[in-house]
């Protein structure tokens, strides 16, 4: 998501390709994935909204706990 509105606001994408972007990342790391990015504007071109999606396998997990 931040990726897509980071090259959004500079004008890298246009608003009407920003609505269809995929992110291909993790190769070096062994894990290639394809995350789905979709930017909505308004008319005055500020951002509305952000939609991340793509499939998800879980590689670890975690708890953080407060200390006190």
């Amino acid at each position: 998501g931040p990726l897509g509105c980071y090259a959004l606001r500079p004008g890298l994408v246009d608003r009407a390709r920003a609505t269809e972007l995929l992110s291909l990342q993790g190769a070096r790391m062994k894990r290639p994935s394809r995350v789905h990015i979709s930017i909505a504007t308004r008319s005055d071109g500020m951002i509305q909204d952000v939609r991340v999606g793509g499939q998800a396998v879980i590689v670890g997990e975690g708890e953080i706990r407060d200390g006190r």
